[in-house]
């Protein structure tokens, strides 16, 4: 689970969003709501749950937290395949449940070109991108 939040953080800082740590919200009911990961466009929550395994009661919990702090959520599934009720719960309530694989493509939509960029190692190594 620590590859794929590492990869998130990673893909969000590229699209220009704000990782927000710890990943803490307080929802508009007064609730202080964790996600795994949860990074901000400007107005904007884009929100993360990783789990083992995905299954009604964890797209339920997402989507709790989502509708109370408005964010846009997503659930990344670490374990095997989905059974279709929960896939169609998701879809209802519009949480789009991913495989460690897809998060690479993520943020697409977000990214922003980055021009010119001068990275500076401590040390013997430098690197120029």
């Amino acid at each position: 689970m620590e590859f794929e939040k590492f990869a998130l953080e990673v893909r969000a800082h590229f699209a220009g969003l704000s990782v927000i740590k710890p990943p803490f919200v307080v929802g508009s009911s007064g609730v202080r709501h964790r996600f795994t990961l949860l990074a901000s466009g400007g107005p904007e929550f884009f929100a993360f749950d990783i789990c083992e395994n995905v299954g009604v009661e964890e797209v339920i919990r997402t989507f709790a937290k989502s509708l109370d702090t408005s964010a846009k959520a997503c659930i990344i599934n670490l374990g095997g395949r989905i059974d279709s009720e929960t896939l169609q719960l998701a879809s209802l309530y519009g949480i789009r449940i991913l495989s460690p694989g897809e998060i690479q493509n993520l943020f697409a939509r977000q990214a922003v070109q980055v021009q010119n960029v001068n990275i500076h190692l401590r040390g013997p190594l430098a690197l120029e991108a």
